[in-house]
């Protein structure tokens, strides 16, 4: 499938970027480097926090490196997870409007309620979804959004001259393409919703039968898309949504980091 062939795509241009940024680590750190081997500044650049609480061992960091590499590749599944359900789900709905459409002059009662209990199963499979994977889809959206604003935070603080100043960049548009496939992908179930309401408002026998009348009510009154555990709703307003919470935060720790670097509490590091 291509979805497997983007997921590949994804993870190895995330763990190249990564990579080149722990070459880019070596240059561009404030420890002292007349004392220590390249391996070193490597790995206590990438893994500073972990380094202060215990001592360096060549051995240690390839641990670090690799629990990294495993955590970013149960990210990735996550999201890649998400988006396979999404796309499923979408094509049973894409499936169920393209065989009503066909359908738009059938008078049949029979027809159009066997079609209105297909449907509700339908969404029935999506609120399972949501109660299954509400908690992944929080919790994507929460990683994503926190490591797109910390990338920011640091990528503003980063001249660009040369290719190494770029690499942070990539890491970046890597990540924010990931999150835009899954907010696409889960949004087009929604969309398929919406899309089944404009056929059923289309036919020609929509006045007449009952049937039809209580499908249409039903999908006036039920919001069928993805969520994120009941706190938000998977539909392409998302995407605009997203965009303007991570303006809203940077901005924010922009002013905050731009404070701690004036009291002194923060020090920066320059190639």
């Amino acid at each position: 499938m291509k979805i497997f062939k983007w997921f590949y795509g994804f993870l190895v241009a995330s763990q190249l970027s990564f990579f080149l940024n722990l070459t880019r680590g070596s240059t561009a750190t404030c420890l002292d480097v007349k004392r220590k081997s390249t391996d070193q500044l490597i790995f206590e650049t990438a893994y500073s926090e972990q380094f202060k609480a215990v001592p360096y061992h060549f051995l240690v960091g390839l641990y670090f490196l690799f629990a990294d590499f495993c955590c970013t590749i149960a990210w990735c599944f996550n999201d890649l997870f998400i988006v396979c359900i999404a796309i499923m789900l979408h094509r049973d709905f894409e499936l169920f409007n393209e065989r009503i459409a066909l359908n738009l002059s059938n008078k049949s009662s029979t027809f159009w309620n066997e079609h209105f209990i297909l449907f509700k199963k339908l969404c029935h499979h999506v609120s399972t979804t949501n109660k299954l994977l509400g908690c992944s889809i929080l919790l994507s959206f929460g990683l994503n959004l926190y490591f797109i604003c910390f990338n920011l935070l640091l990528n503003f603080n980063i001249s660009v001259r040369n290719l190494e100043s770029v690499i942070p960049w990539m890491a970046l548009i890597v990540l924010c393409s990931r999150t835009l496939a899954v907010c696409f992908f889960s949004s087009k179930i929604n969309d398929e919703s919406l899309k089944t309401a404009r056929i059923l408002h289309e036919t020609s026998c929509g006045s007449n039968l009952s049937e039809i009348k209580a499908f249409q009510n039903f999908l006036s009154s039920n919001k069928i898309a993805l969520s994120g555990m009941g706190l938000f709703t998977m539909t392409k307003q998302i995407i605009l949504t997203l965009s303007g919470t991570i303006v809203t935060y940077e901005l924010v720790l922009v002013q905050f980091y731009d404070r701690e670097i004036k009291a002194g509490n923060l020090t920066t590091c320059t190639t």
